[in-house]
């Protein structure tokens, strides 16, 4: 469950149903992006606290040359 006490599939749901009603109506949302992504300071890829525990380790070994 997320922090605030709701689900992660209903914040998923609410902010997919803000982007449609948008569209139909034909302004802009104000959106806010997913926050609770953490990006890998090596690749720059978003990932979820438990994935990027896993992924960020590995991500500094392999040091990207770009």
């Amino acid at each position: 469950m997320a922090q605030n006490g709701d689900p992660k599939w209903k914040k998923q749901s609410e902010a997919f149903r803000q982007m449609i009603s948008a569209a139909k109506s034909g302004g802009t949302a104000d959106i806010q992006p997913q926050d609770d992504l953490v990006e890998c300071p090596a690749c720059g890829r978003k990932f979820s606290e438990q994935a990027a525990e896993r992924h960020i380790p590995g991500c500094k070994k392999r040091n990207f040359k770009r």
